[in-house]
């Protein structure tokens, strides 16, 4: 008569082989679960620098900028004072987590904004010009990916800075 069913050993490899697999899959699901959540901080840290950018720019051609100057404000990292043709003022506030324009907030979920690289420029040469503001943004979870925010305005019109850089 022919013995019928498994042995312990048999038992014991297979038990074994079906951990190996399962390890592997959560090891392959958490992995999964990683990539979509930097996907998504991606997704968002590049809506917030579009969103920024845009407002900022579209501002500076619409009322026309004239005066760009540094300031200080309290509790701020970097602060920039933008005078436009009409005598208006607005500043952009950057603080560690959180950027300000005209009473407009963007917080950042994960990592910083740092002066550390922040650059504030002016090229000019008596006919056209080119102002180029940078904003560093370190981001803990990957250093590889660029997260700086770059605002830039090009014209022909006389536009009254402080003392900058050159780019």
């Amino acid at each position: 008569m022919k013995n019928k069913g498994f042995t312990l050993v048999e038992l014991m490899v297979s038990i074994a082989l079906v951990s190996l697999v399962l390890v592997f899959m959560f090891n392959l699901l958490g992995d999964v679960k990683r990539e979509n959540s930097l996907s998504n901080d991606n997704i968002n840290d590049t809506l917030n620098r579009s969103t920024i950018t845009r407002i900022i720019q579209n501002e500076w051609i619409e009322n026309d900028l004239i005066r760009v100057e540094k300031c200080s404000v309290s509790g701020t990292i970097l602060c920039y004072t933008f005078t436009f043709k009409d005598n208006s003022t607005k500043d952009l506030l950057v603080k560690e987590k959180e950027l300000e324009y005209d009473n407009e907030k963007w917080i950042l979920d994960d990592g910083e904004y740092s002066t550390d690289g922040a650059s504030y420029c002016f090229l000019s040469n008596g006919v056209n010009y080119l102002l180029k503001i940078t904003i560093p943004v370190l981001n803990h979870k990957d250093d590889n990916r660029v997260h700086d925010i770059e605002l830039i305005k090009m014209g022909t019109d006389d536009l009254d800075v402080d003392t900058l850089d050159v780019c």
